[in-house]
């Protein structure tokens, strides 16, 4: 688990990043950079408790640890706001960047489910084997066994919000 916290900002009424992948229980820190907006952070797990907290310009950042799975978050406020924490139990993942890119590095070799997520399509998986013969083994988004996998939208809109993670082993 990673000894830094995720970090997501409210600024200009949005979540940034839109989709935080973190580990779970990694902390996370939630910060209102809104000079004169008032924020709430209200996310909704499936299964676990549920936590809303107002949050005002100058407010101190909220800092929780979330369990795992896709989580989504909202403002009570500002109805366009909306996000989703991906509380993950491996490291391998990776959120895309514009166009639909993205890439799993340093992975050992073996067989691999690449799964895609996206808050309004759900999930799609793909079966991945890397051999013990390259040098620098990685997954990404360029591979012809995955192009299925991530639907091209218009760049930095959808795609952005498409999250990648992978099961070692899991055929």
């Amino acid at each position: 688990m990673p000894s830094t916290p995720a970090v997501l900002t409210q600024k200009g009424c949005r979540y940034i990043p839109h989709v935080l992948a973190l580990h779970v229980n990694q902390e996370v820190i939630i910060k209102n950079e809104d000079q004169e907006t008032v924020h709430n952070v209200h996310p909704l797990p499936k299964f676990n408790r549920e936590w809303n907290e107002s949050q005002t310009a100058g407010h101190s950042a909220i800092s929780e640890s979330l369990p795992g799975g896709m989580i989504p978050v909202k403002c009570n406020y500002h109805p366009w706001m909306h996000g989703t924490f991906a509380v993950l139990q491996n490291s391998h993942y990776a959120v895309t960047g514009h166009g639909g890119t993205f890439s799993l590095a340093n992975l050992p070799p073996g067989t691999y489910t690449i799964t895609a997520w996206h808050e309004s399509y759900g999930d799609q998986s793909e079966q991945v084997t890397i051999s013990g013969n390259e040098t620098r083994p990685s997954i990404s988004s360029s591979r012809s066994d995955l192009r299925s996998l991530v639907p091209r939208f218009a760049p930095g809109f959808w795609a952005r919000t498409w999250q990648h993670y992978c099961t070692p082993g899991q055929a």
